[in-house]
């Protein structure tokens, strides 16, 4: 009896030491104290307040940036930020597609820089003559461009269409 309980121990001893590096590896590397939390992931909604312009008529856009992550994130202080958003615009009719960005602000800065919790969600409106020149009358698709986390990472938006009419 004495024998069969040591093999018992042993078996369970064997066991102990195989299912313990297992437990580690679906872990992932270190304990959860050590590993780093990912950063957060910035979501954008475009819209358009007009979606049928006259030629010369500006159109005012909004973009809600969402963290949809589940940490914080960083980012440049919309309001500051003058080379965000970076806008693309795609013409329906010719298939070809243009970048626009304004040029960052030259002036010295004071620190702009956001941290944009968890869920929460941020509400920045621009006209789009800021950021596009002049569109000629045709059907275009509008996306827009957000950078953060140090610009080491970019969002994009959904795509709005957008017709611009001849006067």
């Amino acid at each position: 009896m004495n024998m069969l309980r040591y093999l018992f121990l042993l078996g369970g001893l064997i066991c102990l030491f195989f299912l313990r590096p297992s437990e580690i590896w679906a872990e992932g590397p270190g304990s959860a104290q050590e590993s780093v939390e990912k950063p957060g992931t910035l979501q954008l909604f475009l819209a358009i307040k007009k979606n049928l312009v006259n030629l010369q008529e500006d159109v005012e856009c909004t973009v809600l940036l969402k963290n949809n992550g589940a940490s914080s994130l960083t980012m440049k202080l919309p309001a500051l930020d003058r080379s965000m958003p970076i806008a693309r615009v795609r013409s329906v009719s010719t298939d070809e597609v243009r970048q626009y960005q304004r040029q960052p602000d030259s002036s010295p800065q004071i620190p702009s820089d956001l941290t944009l919790a968890a869920g929460a969600v941020l509400k920045n409106s621009f006209s789009l003559r800021d950021i596009v020149p002049l569109l000629r009358p045709d059907e275009y698709q509008i996306t827009v461009f957000w950078r953060y986390d140090n610009e080491n990472r970019t969002a994009e938006s959904n795509s709005v269409g957008l017709v611009v009419l001849p006067d």
